[in-house]
């Protein structure tokens, strides 16, 4: 209930950072609290953009959906990956190298 509370109070943001992924895009996630109320979240909030970590499943993620973008990314000694944004456009980089750019 908390959760749900402080998200309700939340106003229009830009981007959205959380360690939790949402259950969408993500079958395998359905039905877990954490994530379907992380996609409750995303859903109410609607930011440009929701960015996330935590998935360990390749470099990044990306997804479009009707109230906005996702991007999870992968910052493991594995893959090494960040993201960078000058508020127009995101670039996913893997070991210093651009590998993927989006618009917002």
């Amino acid at each position: 209930g908390r959760f749900r509370r402080a998200v309700s109070k939340i106003g229009s943001v830009d981007i959205f950072v959380s360690h939790q992924p949402p259950s969408a895009p993500y079958p395998e996630l359905e039905g877990d609290e954490a994530a379907e109320l992380m996609r409750w979240a995303f859903e109410k909030i609607r930011p440009r953009l929701h960015f996330s970590g935590h998935m360990a499943s390749g470099c990044y993620s990306y997804y479009e959906f009707k109230w906005g973008k996702y991007l999870r990314v992968d910052s493991s000694a594995r893959f090494r990956c960040y993201a960078l944004t000058d508020g127009r456009d995101v670039a996913v980089y893997r070991k210093g190298e651009e590998v993927f750019r989006f618009s917002l």
